[in-house]
């Protein structure tokens, strides 16, 4: 995403969802993104430590299609390290 789009996009969100917009940069918003990114981080130095290079992607790690499961399991596990609870998110996995 260009710095122009990026600025057309948010024009947008401000203009259509006001309400939203304004917890996106502060508060609450930041503190979401920060747990999101790391859950991600968790995720792929848990896959480096067995050798599966990923990329982040929004609330997802691409992987190659053998190391799917794993990825999953990883970022499950993350995602349950990271925010203190027992119970599994909701995943899937999507082949391209």
């Amino acid at each position: 995403m260009t710095v122009k789009e990026k600025h057309k996009l948010e024009a947008h969100l401000e203009h259509e969802y006001p309400e939203i917009f304004e917890s996106l940069y502060k508060g609450v918003g930041i503190y979401l993104q920060g747990l999101e990114g790391d859950i991600l981080l968790q995720t792929m130095l848990k896959l480096l430590d067995k050798n599966i290079p990923s990329l982040p992607i929004h609330d997802a790690v691409y992987v190659q299609q053998r190391a799917a499961t794993k990825a999953q399991k990883a970022l499950e596990s993350s995602w349950m390290e990271v925010l203190g609870v027992s119970f599994k998110p909701v995943t899937k996995i999507d082949k391209a």
